[in-house]
């Protein structure tokens, strides 16, 4: 499916045991469908899906994840070495059109802090 808004890559790193936060979306939060996808490229597994305002979390992550709805971020605590990898987070607008594609790697490092770079 073509991407109608944009295309955005970012690096995430986090601490074996600490706390990451996802951005996934930017605009409209409200009125937006996502799509997180770990592995998008092999062998993929939807982690996180919100449709009709309705949140779905895997279980993988249900216990120790938090999606907030005023910014649009997905807080995975107690993150393991098994939470590296490639992930996509695609979102729609109410008529099933792509808005955002954003493909990030999550690192999981030492004892680091948190952030992400967009490139």
């Amino acid at each position: 499916m073509p991407i109608v808004g944009s295309l955005k890559t970012c690096q995430y790193y986090g601490a074996l045991g600490g706390t990451v936060y996802l951005r996934l979306v930017t605009d409209d939060i409200e009125n937006t469908d996502i799509n997180l996808k770990k592995d998008p490229s092999g062998k993929s597994i939807d982690l996180f899906r919100r449709k009709n305002k309705t949140n779905f979390i895997n279980e993988a992550i249900k216990s120790r994840s938090e999606f907030f709805i005023n910014n649009g971020t997905l807080k995975i605590s107690n993150i393991e070495r098994s939470d590296a990898g490639e992930y996509s987070s695609e979102t729609f607008n109410s008529s099933g059109i792509s808005l955002t594609c954003i493909r990030f790697q999550l690192s999981i490092e030492g004892k680091y802090p948190t952030f992400c770079s967009f490139n």
